[in-house]
């Protein structure tokens, strides 16, 4: 299989530096998602606290746009992450769950995706041909280890983080 570095630009730094780490977990959403907020993000804090010793491993949000550009955008971003304000179907689904803000601050680095007046979608979640939110990639400086669509289980989404760490020390 040939190697493929992972290609991604960000427009803002929302939260945190964004500089990668030897092992990367990039977890892309969009705002308006409400399996990202109802499944991805809880299993991604899961991750984060799991590895947040590490010095060798970051993980990274990038929220994103194909659809609903009105909410999917950097200001609504801004307040999710500042204020915990949710948006859309997402801010009605947490609702019938009994929340009216997030119930949680991100604690890792959030940027929002490059987008130019021309694309249908933002840059990242273009070059990269993914299929949807959330979606998960695994990558390193030079090259991407994994990438996935959807729910994942966070052992196995650990298991593969802890591979890629013996990856990188062998």
């Amino acid at each position: 299989m040939e190697k493929r570095k992972f290609d991604y630009k960000t427009s803002q730094v929302i939260q945190g530096n964004f500089k990668l780490s030897k092992l990367n977990l990039m977890l892309v959403f969009q705002v308006n998602c409400p399996g990202c907020f109802l499944n991805a993000i809880p299993k991604a804090l899961k991750v984060h606290e799991y590895f947040k010793e590490d010095s060798n491993f970051k993980l990274l949000g990038l929220s994103a746009a194909f659809e609903d550009f009105e909410l999917n955008n950097i200001e609504n971003t801004k307040k999710l992450v500042n204020d915990r304000q949710l948006t859309g179907v997402t801010k009605n689904a947490l609702k019938k769950e009994g929340y009216d803000i997030l119930s949680f601050k991100i604690p890792f680095d959030v940027a929002f995706d490059y987008m130019d007046n021309k694309s249908k979608s933002t840059y990242t979640f273009e070059k990269n041909h993914m299929q949807g939110t959330p979606s998960w990639i695994l990558f390193t400086e030079n090259e991407v280890l994994g990438q996935t669509f959807g729910h994942i289980d966070e052992n196995k989404m650990i298991e593969a983080i802890n591979n890629g760490l013996t990856y990188l020390r062998n």
